[in-house]
This record gives structure tokens, C-alpha cells and sequence, in this order.
């Protein structure tokens, strides 16, 4: 991908490959529920939440902190980027190693936890190589990466399943499925590292200095921290979520197939559609570095404000979407009646979460990864505070109700520190008060057209039918009310 391709383009490209990647994932989640039930789905989740721990504190905040500190040098990216690069992998591997020989010795460490660690080096010095690309505004090959290593695992994971997995216990299940994640993980670093031999060889010139060293790892540690404290929290949420709802009075196959069912199903839906958010998000990422580095401000908040209102946008796009099919989606896909509605009922998550995931991809690209991380430790106790105090109150709605919490507090800590030094301007907060009110009308305008539709059609046309008309009405307001123009469609068509 060449370097002055427009942030447009970009998007759209990495967008493309991020859907399909995710379309493979959502498909092979289905597989998974199917094949291993909610228990072993279940148990898969928890051990994938504890190896996502290890995953961050290995190399958290390295990739972050390998992008911006090469997307810093500006137009000299490739003076110093191997030493970046090299300093980035050896402390990476120093961290690692020892998290996957030591729990190995440890009974208490579950099989499927042990096999998952297998794989943790190859991952995060995967994750590394890929922010180098990014750094470089190289989008493309990680893109490819992304979706290849998704390949890899579900033909590794069906293989496995259907070869070994037939009347298999939970367990064994989840160890079937965490070994096609280890063969998915060493693959992709394999091929991310022979894919560095495209850069020119001043940019490959791998060398350590005490320097560098000092450097990456100083601005790795905040965002590590607050990865790191995700997913420690995560792995807490596991263990003491599926205890609260047991003290609640569900049995204990019973929280662990809810927890399955909020963590391995209704969220992974809900959380498809950030790919757009997620792909902005990335390609803005070496561009606000430049930007505030070189003191170009003007430019710097108007790509603040383009990052916001795409995460805005598609937020509002998508709530009335789940709140009038998610049950049926639910129902369609995973043959759960709890994910649907917990689809229908959780989709209010997806403003705040779109609107957090770009404030801090902001933050962090302008060096203020400690407030970033602070903001989120706060968000994180009240999110905390509502697992152990509303689930005797709101069952399995508990967690979701702690998301959302968690990110308001985060998001809004967040938004004052941004706009601070700047206010935003009065378009941006015309363009977004509008896009969140034109949420309800579109959402009755769903709901009429899903009951009207179920008398003559099935499910799936009258799922189709309402969707389309959902997707027209929003963009004729968004049309008429000037919050999109076609004149953005032709900064996405790539110019002849």
C-alpha cells in the first residue's frame, strides 16, 4: 500500500479485510458453540481470557509503542526503525518465555490455559511486526496477516474438532481448540517475519542499544499497564462473575453457560461491527502522531473530530439494526434464546464502546498513555463495583451493565482531557447530536417494518426487508441533514 494514499481509501481497504476477517471468526464462533455446547464453549472463554492476560503483559503496549515511536520520526521513519523494531521484540521475548515455561509446572494452571501459552511468543512478537508495518503506514500486508492467521485457525479448529473432538468432554474440547489457536499463532509470526524483507534494508537493519531499549519500553509500560489491567480484569470477571450468579442461585453449569453465552456469543456479535471503528481508528493512528509532534494542530483536530464522527456514526447506524433483529439474529445463529436477547437488550454498549476506542487511540498517539491508563483503572473499579453488587439484581445483565459503566466514565474522563487544550467545533456537535437522534425514529421505523414483514415472508426475508429499509431511511437523514455527502464516497473510490 503506498504511503500517500488518502485515509479514505485506506480505510476502506483495511475495513475489507477486517470484515472478512471477522465473518471468518463470527463463523467459526458458531462452530464452536455448536461443536463444544455452551459449556465447553464456556470453558474455552475463561482460559482465553486468562491467556489474553499473559498475551498483554508480554507485548500490551509494545506494538503501540513501536507505531508511534517510528510514525514520530516522520518523513526519517526508516532512520532507527530496526533498532525499534529489535528492541521491541527482545522485551517482548524476555517477558514471554518465562510466562510460558513457568505455569506448565503449576497443577492448578488449566490444560487449556497450558496449550494456549504454547503460543504466546510467536503472538506477540506477531503483534510487534505488525505495528511496525503500521508505524511505516503500511496497512496492507498486516491486513492480510490478520486474515490469514484467522484462516489458519478455523481449518485447524474444524479439522481438529471433527477428527478428534466427536463425543468429547468440555475439556478436551476447549484443548482441541486451543491448539488450532497455537498452530494459527506460530504461523502468522513465521510469515510476518519473511514479509519485513519488503522493506528497504536501512528499514530491516535490526540492532539492540540501551537507548532504545529505554525508549520503547518507557512508552510501552503505560499502555501495557492498562492492557495488562484489562485483561487481569477480565480473567477476575471470569472467576468471580460465574461465583456471583452461582450466589445468585444458578447452579454451576448454569453461570458457566450464561458467561459463555454474554462473553462467547452476544458480545463478539455486538463488537463486528467496531471493525469499521477499529480500521479508522488504525489508520488515523500514525497520522495524529505526526500530526501533534509536529505542532500541526488545525489538521490534527479535524482528524479528531473525522475519527469521532465515523465511531459516532457507525454506533447510531447499528443500535436500531441489533435492538429491532437481535433477538431473531441470535435465535438464527446460535440457537440461544438468551444471546439474542442479551443482543437486543446490550446494543446501547456499542456508542460508548466505538466513541472509547477512538479517544484512546488519540490519547495514546499523543503521548498521554498514563492518563489513558488512569481513566481506564477508574472505569474499570465502577465496572467492577457492578459485577459483585447487581447480579443478585439483574442476573446475567450484570456484566453488561458494568460495560457500560466502565466506558462512560472512561470515555467522558477522556473526552474532557481531549478537548481541553481545543473545543470542538459547532458542526461536529450538530453532526453528532443529529446522528444520535435520528437513532429513534430508524428504530421504530425497524420494529414496524419487522412486524409488518413476518406476516407475508420468513424470518430471514423479513430480517433483509427491515434491515434495507432501516439502512435507507438513515442515510436519506443523514443525506438530507448534511452529515454525509456523496462527495465522501468519491474520497473512497480509489481515482482512475
Amino acid at each position: 500500500m503506498k504511503n500517500h494514499g488518502n485515509v479514505y481509501q485506506t480505510t476502506a481497504l483495511v475495513t475489507f479485510f477486517s470484515v472478512a476477517e471477522r465473518a471468518l471468526g463470527f463463523l467459526y464462533r458458531i462452530v464452536l458453540a455448536r461443536l463444544l455446547g455452551a459449556e465447553g464453549l464456556g470453558v474455552y472463554q475463561i482460559a482465553l481470557s486468562h491467556f489474553a492476560f499473559f498475551r498483554t503483559v508480554g507485548g500490551g503496549g509494545l506494538p503501540v509503542a513501536t507505531a508511534r515511536l517510528i510514525a514520530k520520526k516522520g518523513d526519517d521513519k526508516y532512520n532507527g526503525a530496526g533498532k525499534i523494531l529489535a528492541a521491541a521484540c527482545f522485551l517482548s521475548l524476555c517477558i514471554t518465555l518465562p510466562l510460558t515455561v513457568i505455569p506448565s509446572f503449576i497443577s492448578t494452571v488449566s490444560s487449556t490455559l497450558k496449550i494456549l501459552l504454547i503460543g504466546l511468543s510467536f503472538t506477540c512478537v506477531y503483534a510487534v511486526v505488525k505495528a511496525f508495518f503500521w508505524g511505516n503506514n503500511q496497512f496492507l500486508f498486516p491486513a492480510l496477516l490478520e486474515i490469514g492467521e484467522e484462516i489458519v485457525s478455523v481449518v485447524a479448529g474444524v479439522l481438529l474438532l471433527r477428527f478428534f473432538g466427536v463425543n468429547c468432554t468440555a475439556v478436551s474440547g476447549a484443548n482441541l481448540a486451543a491448539v488450532a489457536c497455537v498452530i494459527a499463532c506460530v504461523v502468522s509470526c513465521l510469515v510476518s517475519l519473511f514479509l519485513l524483507l519488503t522493506f528497504p534494508k536501512k528499514a530491516r537493519k535490526l540492532s539492540l542499544s540501551k537507548d532504545t531499549l529505554k525508549e520503547v519500553g518507557g512508552a510501552a509500560l503505560p499502555v501495557t499497564a492498562m492492557r495488562a489491567g484489562s485483561t487481569l480484569i477480565s480473567s477476575a470477571v471470569a472467576l468471580i462473575f460465574p461465583a456471583m450468579l452461582i450466589k445468585a442461585g444458578m447452579s454451576s453449569a448454569e453461570a458457566t453457560a450464561a458467561f459463555g453465552v454474554v462473553t462467547g456469543m452476544a458480545l463478539p456479535l455486538l463488537a463486528m461491527p467496531m471493525t469499521l471503528v477499529g480500521s479508522f481508528s488504525l489508520v488515523l493512528m500514525p497520522k495524529l502522531t505526526e500530526d501533534y509532534y509536529q505542532q500541526r494542530h488545525e489538521r490534527l483536530y479535524q482528524n479528531v473530530e473525522r475519527g469521532l464522527s465515523c465511531a459516532v456514526f457507525v454506533a447510531c447506524l447499528l443500535f436500531p439494526f441489533f435492538f429491532a433483529l437481535g433477538e431473531n439474529i441470535g435465535l438464527l445463529t446460535y440457537e440461544n434464546a438468551l444471546a439474542g436477547e442479551m443482543l437486543k437488550n446490550c446494543c446501547l454498549l456499542l456508542l460508548p464502546m466505538s466513541v472509547c476506542m477512538i479517544i484512546n487511540t488519540v490519547l495514546n498517539s499523543m503521548g498521554f498513555e498514563r492518563k489513558t491508563l488512569l481513566f481506564y483503572l477508574i472505569g474499570a473499579a465502577a465496572m467492577m463495583l457492578c459485577i459483585f453488587f447487581l447480579p443478585s439484581l439483574l442476573g446475567v445483565y450484570a456484566y453488561a451493565v458494568g460495560l457500560l459503566t466502565q466506558y462512560l466514565v472512561s470515555g467522558t474522563l477522556g473526552a474532557v482531557t481531549l478537548f481541553k487544550r481545543r473545543k470542538p467545533s459547532r458542526f461536529f456537535l450538530r453532526k453528532v447530536a443529529l446522528a444520535i437522534a435520528f437513532t429513534l425514529p430508524v428504530l421504530f421505523l425497524g420494529q414496524g417494518c419487522m412486524q409488518l414483514f413476518a406476516r407475508f415472508f420468513g424470518v430471514l426475508p423479513s430480517m433483509a426487508l427491515t434491515a434495507v429499509c432501516m439502512l435507507v431511511a438513515n442515510g436519506a437523514l443523514y443525506l438530507v441533514f448534511g452529515l454525509f455527502s456523496t462527495s465522501s464516497l468519491r474520497k473512497i473510490l480509489p481515482k482512475r
